[in-house]
């Protein structure tokens, strides 16, 4: 219980750090953001205790944030994970909404991926 509660709050942070970052340029700004080397200084801080943590983007609009265990997780860190995630969209609604108006991107989508070590998906939410 306490590696999820670490996960979210990892989760919030990375979104909420995100909303002081401003993409230029042309093409998809998210796709851009995805693969900068501002995303990967990102990710690789806050890989660690357990998490490696990955930022991609897909059809343009999403950003994904791909959380996945370095170690198998139990089944009640799995029941746990399901259940929290679902908790996350009323802390992340307005940072979604505040990260959109940053990178000039109407339409984000912030999905959200835990992963287990082998490959199999505990949870995914996007955020609107």
């Amino acid at each position: 219980m306490k590696n999820v509660k670490k996960v979210i709050a990892l989760a919030m942070i990375t979104v909420m750090t995100l909303a002081f970052t401003a993409c230029g340029g042309g093409g998809s700004k998210v796709e851009k953001f995805a693969n900068s080397e501002a995303a990967k200084t990102m990710a690789s801080q806050f890989s660690g205790n357990g998490l490696d943590v990955g930022i991609s983007s897909v059809d343009g609009n999403v950003l994904v944030f791909t959380f996945t265990f370095e170690e198998q997780q139990g089944e009640d860190v799995v029941a746990a994970m399901t259940q929290n995630i679902d908790g996350l969209a009323d802390s992340l609604g307005s940072t979604v909404d505040q990260l959109a108006d940053e990178i000039g991107q109407d339409d984000l989508v912030v999905r959200f991926v835990y992963v287990n070590a082998d490959g199999s998906e505990i949870a995914s939410k996007d955020f609107e």
